[in-house]
């Protein structure tokens, strides 16, 4: 239910009276994860290995914490331990992936990372259509599909050129995403995931857009860094620049992404951690935060903003 510090409690409470329960000290790791104590969560997974080696979610938790300690080396071991012992090893296998590119090993990481296609709690979009492996397409039609969170997807755009270069590209997703893509989309074709699944005879070959890296053969020195890969449409820039008169540098600010997020202590915060911008000379601040109602404004924050922009309609500009 969300709630991981009334699973710690519970999870001492049983092990005060069975100290050695495989499982109280399991979920007590995964508590102490989503309350960002890794240090402690790796001691309870440790305890539990001490007491079972085979239980594979002890070994998964345990690459969790070691990698949110900023050891991706130890993560990947474990992760591969936790792999070995499960018959689908789809999870521990993704977790690796990420684990080898934290560390820079893109051809091993990569291809571990490919794995989360076949995790169900990801949601992808799956289409029977053989997966392409970055060969040139040779007259064959490519179907790109947007994935996971909306930052993954805008990180990976810059890759739609470069499938692009050997046949034609269809890329399908979110509505609201297409306009930024549109602007660099050269040989591309965009479709709006909200139009349904796309009509098999309109594509050859798949692949979901966070595999092109591995399929493209992306190493660090080829990471694609010609910028700016997206922009705004004309229309919305011209707009909005007419809406912001002044002098100043004028920063757009956020403080939280989707509360649903599994790692969502990592990465948002409470608006009052921004006041300090409040002090820098010739900034001006507009807050473009979404969900303001699961995000409240700081009031002092509030004072120094410029505009608010957290409750305008998604068509304020059109």
């Amino acid at each position: 239910e969300g709630d991981p510090t009334g699973a710690l409690a519970l999870c001492d409470a049983l092990l005060a009276d069975r100290p050695s329960d495989a499982y109280a000290l399991i979920n007590r790791g995964l508590a102490l994860l989503a309350l960002d104590q890794a240090t402690e969560a790796r001691r309870s997974f440790n305890r539990t290995i001490n007491e079972d080696p085979t239980l594979s979610t002890a070994w998964d938790g345990l690459g969790k914490a070691f990698f949110d300690l900023g050891d991706p080396a130890k993560a990947a071991d474990a992760f591969r331990s936790a792999a070995n012992l499960m018959t689908d090893p789809a999870q521990p296998l993704y977790h690796r992936g990420m684990a080898l590119l934290a560390q820079g090993r893109f051809a091993e990481g990569w291809a571990e990372y490919d794995h989360r296609v076949a995790m169900p709690s990801l949601k992808l979009r799956r289409y029977d259509a053989p997966r392409w492996t970055g060969d040139a397409l040779n007259g064959h039609r490519l179907l790109v599909t947007a994935e996971q969170g909306y930052g993954d997807m805008i990180q990976f755009l810059r890759l739609l050129p470069l499938a692009a270069r050997t046949g034609p590209v269809l890329f399908e997703a979110p509505a609201e995403l297409l306009p930024i893509v549109a602007p660099h989309a050269d040989g591309v074709t965009l479709r709006a995931t909200e139009d349904g699944m796309t009509p098999a005879d309109a594509f050859d070959c798949q692949i979901h857009l966070m595999s092109l890296p591995g399929a493209l053969g992306i190493a660090e020195d080829s990471i694609p860094n010609a910028v700016p890969y997206i922009a705004a449409p004309a229309d919305r820039m011209a707009f909005w620049r007419d809406a912001l008169p002044g002098d100043g540098r004028k920063i757009g600010i956020c403080w939280a992404g989707r509360a649903t997020h599994p790692q969502d202590m990592q990465r948002s915060m409470n608006s009052r951690h921004l006041l300090p911008l409040t002090g820098i000379d010739g900034l001006r601040l507009f807050s473009l935060q979404k969900n303001i109602e699961k995000f409240p404004l700081d009031p002092t924050l509030r004072n120094h903003l410029a505009d608010d922009f957290s409750r305008i309609p998604e068509n304020f500009s059109e």
